[in-house]
């Protein structure tokens, strides 16, 4: 990412033809391979020469978090995927107040980005978990971790997300058909996988 012969050409390229951001897979290492690929320090490098430029570390704060953590409260051109991280609402909730917790207590609410990966496992359970969730009071009073509102948990969600891509929340909604949204208020979701397509 801050090599200024492989990367940064590139990098000016998406920036001359109106991208606005690069997301870059981080943190999640799958088999026996070197780490240095994927920990941060080079993201620095590339978030410092382009200003302009928005850098999603995708699976944010699953590994390295202290790493992610001054990333994000050094450079507001950098955002954090949760993608990864989010599944520790199933298996280790406390884990996952510490990711979001050390996040939000250096202001980085407006940079982060809901993800789940969900061609791995169907999102709907993370997302109501995450609705739910809330910072455990000893977390709070132990480290200092503000409390996740609502609020946040919009941005978290789609707020930042559509600000980071110049979308209008307002104008995605109004362009659902009125029956789906008649559904969607009335809380008439279809079940997880119920419209996947099974072949046979």
């Amino acid at each position: 990412m801050d090599d200024e012969n492989v990367a940064f050409p590139l990098f000016e390229h998406a920036r001359k033809r109106g991208l606005r951001s690069i997301a870059i897979h981080k943190a999640v290492v799958l088999g026996p391979q070197p780490l240095n690929d994927f920990r941060l320090g080079d993201i620095e490098g590339a978030a410092l020469a382009f200003r302009s430029l928005n850098f999603e570390i995708v699976h944010g704060g699953w590994a390295f978090l202290e790493d992610t953590v001054m990333l994000a409260q050094c450079f507001r051109n950098i955002y954090i995927n949760l993608e990864g991280g989010s599944a520790f609402l199933n298996i280790a909730p406390r884990r996952f107040a510490t990711l979001i917790g050390a996040l939000l207590q250096v202001g980085a609410e407006n940079q982060i980005l809901w993800g789940t990966g969900a061609m791995a496992l169907h999102p709907r359970p993370l997302i109501e978990k995450f609705w739910q969730f809330e910072m455990p009071e000893d977390l709070m009073e132990g480290y200092g971790y503000p409390a996740l509102t609502r609020e946040i948990k919009r941005k978290i969600f789609a707020g930042n997300f559509a600000r980071l891509h110049g979308l209008s929340l307002e104008d995605l909604v109004a362009a659902i058909p009125e029956a789906d949204r008649s559904k969607r208020q009335n809380k008439q979701l279809a079940g997880p996988w119920s419209k996947a397509e099974v072949r046979g």
